[in-house]
């Protein structure tokens, strides 16, 4: 095994951050090489790094740790342990980005994050096979449409993507979950730095004033339904068209080329087939 440590810096590294992570390689005593990315805009700085640790053929484990990231000890170790116990290929840590309890990771009613924050996430590099390139990208938005107990994801283009923020990490999350791939949620969370004021150059005491966040809310997209003994179907060129039918009517439907619905699953709006050219 070796970790390929991948942290896409736009400029700014928080010193405890590095400290932490230097923690966490030596106490595993894994295999490992950080690779950098320096003062790249998204989603350059994923994609340089990525590049850098896929191109070392000795590199098992894409541990991408961002910048401002609160990690606490031992989660390495434990993350990787939740892989092999459970053959997961993609696990990530939660963690909280304001300082009301927040979360980066929304899951589906088993577990599996639709998409998560890119904080702490360990991917296995077998995982990029399932990905074209860019494996990172920000010129794809989802509009999210949350129902009762389904997602509605609708894709657009973005048409100037140095006027946007993001997006790299839910498409990434989003890709994989479609591809029956997900990633999976670590039982330890993670905490998130924030710089409240930056140091002046008129004093002595011009440290800058970091505070951290790791407060985690716990809130579920969804909550399990009651069990029924009806098979809910719905129509794919009319997600709004759902009926609830017994398993002989649903079986007819589908052959019509209705759908069978999953509950918590998430139904593809996409007219421009943005998917087909993306995945």
């Amino acid at each position: 095994m070796k970790i390929g440590v991948c942290i896409p810096s736009r400029g700014t590294v928080y010193s405890q951050t590095v400290e932490e992570v230097i923690r966490e390689l030596t106490d595993f005593k894994a295999d490992w090489e950080i690779f950098w990315s320096h003062a790249n805009p998204i989603p350059q700085c994923f994609n340089i790094i990525t590049q850098k640790a896929l191109d070392d053929p000795t590199v098992t484990h894409l541990w991408y740790v961002e910048e401002d990231m609160v990690i606490p000890k031992g989660i390495l170790k434990h993350m990787l342990g939740e892989m092999a116990e459970n053959n997961w290929t993609a696990v990530a840590s939660d963690y909280p980005l304001i300082e009301v309890p927040s979360r980066t990771i929304y899951r589906d009613p088993n577990g599996a994050a639709y998409f998560t924050g890119c904080g702490c996430t360990i991917i296995h590099r077998d995982v990029f096979k399932l990905l074209k390139e860019p494996y990172f990208r920000t010129d794809v938005e989802w509009n999210l449409n949350v129902k009762d107990d389904y997602i509605s994801a609708h894709p657009k283009w973005v048409k100037d993507t140095s006027k946007v923020y993001g997006y790299q990490d839910i498409t990434f999350g989003l890709t994989l979950y479609l591809k029956n791939n997900p990633i999976m949620v670590s039982s330890m969370d993670c905490g998130q730095r924030l710089m409240t004021k930056k140091g002046g150059k008129d004093n002595n005491h011009g440290h800058h004033a970091i505070k951290e966040y790791v407060e985690v809310s716990k809130k579920r997209m969804f909550e399990p339904n009651q069990e029924s003994e009806l098979i809910e179907v719905y129509n794919p060129e009319d997600i709004e068209d759902r009926l609830h039918v017994t398993r002989e009517q649903a079986n007819q439907l589908i052959e019509k080329g209705y759908k069978r619905f999953v509950y918590g699953q998430v139904v593809l709006d996409d007219p421009n087939n943005i998917w087909e050219e993306i995945k």
